[in-house]
């Protein structure tokens, strides 16, 4: 018999808990078809479960080299620069920024096919949820509870697809991705300046 390692995380990890064990769970509760019910845990599994993991592990990546380069600053070990210590750069800050984005959108690009599967609606594998929004008060209401989840969705949904397009067409409608790698801790005020990335 052969064991093959899949994935760095166990289910002790939210992403792998929710979208393996806790999604095969919950659908035997669902009037679902078999195949309805494969394909569902499928989609979570095999296609949008391994890019959260990407972007948890980016995230979590990036939360390390922070806290490793704050704790440098309380230790004095960095270059001071006027009011403010300055440390250097997060490594592959960028690289890693563009990375999450293009995973992220995919997720939510992946997540559209929920509603193929469950009400045969095929919204062309495109990460439009305003189209699933107009789509959800049509066929349910302004009121249905998936109508409000998704109204409420929309921003930070909007966020990301905006800051993707923008890396994928800089300068066009989305504008263009700025990274601006540095943290700062100024001395007087103790506030802290991070890592940022905006449109």
């Amino acid at each position: 018999m052969e064991y093959r390692q899949i994935s760095n995380y166990g289910t002790s990890n939210p992403i792998v808990a929710r979208l393996s064990l806790q999604t095969q769970e919950l659908l035997k509760f669902y009037h679902l078809t078999e195949r309805q019910k494969q394909d569902v845990f499928g989609l979570m599994f095999s296609d949008i479960q391994p890019k959260l993991l990407t972007c948890f592990g980016i995230a979590d990546k990036i939360a390390k080299q922070v806290a490793e380069e704050q704790q440098k600053i309380r230790e004095g070990k960095v270059e001071v620069q006027g009011s403010a210590y300055r440390i250097p750069n997060i490594f592959n800050l960028r690289s890693d920024v563009e990375t999450f984005l293009y995973q992220a959108k995919s997720v939510l690009r992946d997540l559209t096919r929920l509603f193929l599967i469950l009400f045969s609606k095929d919204f062309g594998n495109q990460a439009h949820f305003d189209s699933v929004l107009a789509w959800s008060k049509e066929k349910f209401s302004e009121e249905h509870p998936l109508t409000a989840m998704l109204k409420t969705d929309q921003a930070w949904i909007k966020k990301i697809i905006r800051m993707r397009n923008a890396v994928e067409h800089p300068g066009g409608k989305s504008g263009t991705l700025n990274v601006l790698n540095s943290l700062l801790l100024n001395k007087r005020t103790g506030s802290w300046s991070q890592n940022h990335c905006g449109d």
